[in-house]
């Protein structure tokens, strides 16, 4: 399974500055009504509850994390990585309209259409964002060859069953893998 590391690390980063937050919450300036600082700056710091950054953080040091992690932007890892636990992408239920365009928002799109019908992939994306489609009912979908380079030049057919993956890459989806149930 391909890790997307951008959403990975931004995901690390907003649980850091959850840690941060919550530790300024316990601060007496806190309990006197301070609630908004301009910079903050500790050697140590444990939050017990939640915190929310609502502009970039950086760290420095390492990040340890105890329970869920949560990003909705992006991040960068400079250096290893390395996840004691399971990755879950996100993932909806999408049913297709003939000549719809899917903008992906999330990772893993379970794909059902009331009948054979052709879609389009955005020309939107983050570079190595990866798209996985899988076929959700006996209809046919055809994922139309618009911003998309698949291996063999053609639209691609998605079926019950069938799984799809692209990677984002220069405004076009790039097909990494097909795996048909056949």
């Amino acid at each position: 399974m391909k890790i997307n590391y951008k959403q990975l690390l931004a995901t690390l980063i907003v649980m850091a500055l959850l840690l941060l937050a919550q530790t300024l919450l316990a601060d007496p300036l806190v309990e006197q009504g301070t609630t908004n600082f301009t910079a903050v700056s500790a050697e140590d710091l444990t939050a017990t509850d939640d915190l929310v950054v609502t502009d970039d953080a950086s760290i420095g040091g390492a990040l340890d994390v105890t329970g869920a992690l949560g990003v909705t932007g992006s991040g960068t890892v400079g250096d290893d990585l390395t996840v004691g636990g399971a990755i879950f992408p996100s993932f909806l239920n999408l049913t297709v309209t003939n000549g719809s365009t899917l903008t992906p928002a999330y990772t893993v799109y379970a794909l059902d259409s009331g009948g054979a019908v052709t879609m389009t992939l955005a020309a939107t994306g983050t570079e190595g964002q990866m798209l996985i489609l899988i076929g959700d009912d006996d209809n046919a979908i055809t994922i139309n060859d618009t911003n998309v380079r698949t291996s063999d030049g053609n639209s691609k057919d998605i079926g019950v069953y069938d799984i799809a993956v692209f990677i984002f890459q220069d405004s076009e989806w790039l097909e990494m893998l097909l795996i048909t149930n056949s």
